[in-house]
């Protein structure tokens, strides 16, 4: 009778807590629903909307929320998804269209940003490892907002709207190397370094050889979509699990897998699958970051968020339009790239989240960076809607921060011999695919 009773007893807490983990993700929905709708209503990305619901149902706001852990766990497969997602959409041609400005341009800008933001934060006395979690924040730039805003003026195709999405690419490979690399930060060495590196190289051999494995097997499931879809969620799974296996985090894996299935026919249609499965994640996740946000005295922490403000938006900002106008653009294309650039991105919350989760940094790094990017997201939204009125009003006196331009010459006689028979306006997936045929 004991045992059975036992037994009924225990059957009846694990109800009691699916059902409080029940209710508190149905929770998290209304409240992430009415943050982005709010959020939308005053133009504002999504993301913000999300955030500011966790800190309100979190421990700090109405708490709300019975089991945080529980929903913190379940939270982070919104990281894995997001990277799964972000490696199926990820198109390396766009680089290579852009080159230089993209590849060079891009890396200084990295560099240069993190290198003078742990300067800063290393003149106020935080850590090493610190320094390196904020400094590494303000690099990167918004992906969600600037494509957001990008595809809202139909300017994606324009210009610098293709060497603003190059970089961010290039941002993105540069934020996943970073995480793979966080682990081995609590033992920072060149033997450290190199065997990471060497894990990674063989991870990437890992994904490269069973490419063509995937192939046939992708073949076979694509005859339904219910399978393909399903099929796509186990390799990101499977790789999630190889990439547990060599100690990198699971996004690594989710990343890899994701690239995998980019190079297969099947991308596109799996996007659009994948994609609403992910923004369930995604929400969660930033609700989750929401959560962790701690209180902290503002007149401690306005130093360090002006110094993240000033790298992620002005110092970002002029250091792309005097590198993008020496690459040989003219004056609002070097503008307007800059400008879709001054913030901070979504990755830095990532980043900066895999560095609480190890142990390396605290709750109030977390929350200066998530606390900035909001600022920055914010500011970029009204800087953006009107970019081009505010080119009018300071175009005349750019040249105080511009770099003599490296002069690009054309060979018309290369011109001349090579003239195209055919033109194809507008080269998209359409007209793409149809040239490949």
């Amino acid at each position: 009778i004991y045992k059975k009773v036992y037994k009924y007893t225990k059957i009846l807490k694990i109800c009691e807590i699916m059902d409080l983990i029940l209710k508190d993700i149905a929770l998290i929905i209304i409240a992430t629903a009415l943050g982005g709708l709010i959020a939308r209503l005053f133009r504002q990305p999504v993301i913000i909307g999300y955030i500011l619901a966790g800190l309100i149902i979190g421990p700090y706001g109405f708490n709300h929320i019975n089991a945080e852990e529980t929903i913190l766990a379940i939270s982070e497969l919104g990281i894995t998804f997001l990277l799964f997602v972000v490696g199926i959409e990820l198109k390396i041609e766009k680089i290579k269209e852009l080159g230089k400005v993209v590849v060079i341009g891009g890396m200084l800008q990295i560099l240069f940003i993190a290198f003078f933001s742990w300067l800063f934060f290393k003149i106020l006395g935080f850590s090493w490892i610190e320094c390196f979690y904020l400094a590494v924040a303000p690099a990167f730039s918004s992906t969600l907002v600037s494509v957001k805003y990008l595809s809202d003026k139909k300017h994606v195709n324009l210009l610098y709207g293709r060497i603003v999405i190059g970089m961010l690419i290039l941002q993105d490979i540069v934020a996943i190397m970073v995480i793979s690399l966080l682990p081995s930060l609590n033992d920072f060495s060149s033997s450290v370094i190199l065997y990471s590196v060497f894990k990674v190289i063989l991870l990437i051999a890992i994904a490269y050889f069973s490419n063509r494995l995937l192939k046939g097997l992708f073949e076979f499931a694509s005859k339904s979509h219910e399978v393909l879809f399903l099929t796509s969620l186990a390799i990101c799974f499977v790789f999630v699990d190889i990439a547990a296996l060599m100690d990198f985090s699971m996004t690594i894996g989710a990343f890899i897998a994701g690239v995998i299935i980019a190079n297969l026919p099947y991308s596109v249609d799996l996007i659009s699958k994948v994609k609403s499965l992910a923004a369930f994640f995604t929400a969660m996740f930033f609700a989750g970051i929401g959560m962790q946000i701690v209180p902290y005295k503002f007149t401690q922490a306005i130093l360090p968020l002006f110094i993240l403000f000033f790298s992620g938006v002005i110092l970002k900002f002029l250091f792309l339009y005097a590198t993008i106008y020496f690459f040989g653009y003219d004056r609002k294309t070097s503008f307007l790239g800059s400008s879709f650039m001054g913030h901070i991105s979504e990755f830095s919350i990532l980043v900066a989240a895999q560095g609480v989760l190890l142990g390396q940094i605290g709750q109030n790094i977390l929350t200066l960076i998530i606390t900035s990017t909001i600022i920055t997201m914010a500011f970029s939204s009204y800087l953006l809607s009107k970019s081009e009125e505010i080119f009018l009003r300071i175009g005349r006196y750019l040249h105080l921060i511009e770099i003599k331009k490296r002069e690009e010459k054309l060979d018309l006689e290369k011109i001349r011999n090579n003239e195209p028979q055919i033109i194809i306006y507008g080269y998209e997936n359409l007209e793409g695919t149809l040239l490949e045929k």
